[in-house]
């Protein structure tokens, strides 16, 4: 899964497109008390783990400046914070278990710290001009926003270890 595949590729930035729109256009009704899934953080530790560091930390900018783009705020926060959570995705590559990314306990600890650290830097760059209390800021928005994140991922890994390899990404 680690060579360079075009239309692997294609069809990953086709998801990470529905991903975006989905994160603009879904998550304002599906949050909770200001914390919401960060549903792009699903493909980059999906792309850190089947990839590797680099393609994580592409895609990750990518995502997240298609992000601040459809939500019209300040442009580069968003990318910035998906980059380096990416970057972050990528250390837990591992070349002899590329094969089955998505139905592994590693797929969940990815999305978790990927979370995580997205959250973390975007508080940090977004809130810090703000007047806010920024350890509220981090377990109401940041933990929440992890967590939420977290069971996304494992609905996706349950659903992918139940069907195996005949899920065709």
């Amino acid at each position: 899964m680690n060579s360079f595949n075009l239309g692997s590729h294609v069809k990953y930035i086709a998801v990470l497109v529905l991903l975006v729109m989905a994160q603009q256009f879904v998550v304002p009704f599906i949050t909770i008390k200001e914390a919401g899934p960060q549903f792009p953080v699903l493909l980059v530790a999906f792309i850190a783990l089947g990839y590797g560091q680099i393609q994580s930390t592409v895609y990750g900018f990518v995502a997240g400046l298609l992000g601040d783009v459809l939500a019209m705020e300040t442009i580069g926060i968003g990318a910035l914070a998906l980059t380096l959570a990416g970057f972050a995705a990528g250390y837990f590559f591992d070349q002899e278990r590329t094969d089955e990314p998505l139905g592994s306990s590693r797929y969940v600890v990815t999305v978790i710290v990927t979370a995580m650290m997205y959250y973390l830097l975007y508080i940090f760059t977004y809130f810090r001009s703000l007047n806010e209390n920024v350890a509220e800021l981090i377990l109401r928005i940041g933990l929440g926003g992890a967590v939420y994140t977290a069971v996304i991922g494992i609905v996706v890994a349950l659903i992918a270890s139940r069907t195996g390899s005949r899920i065709k990404v």
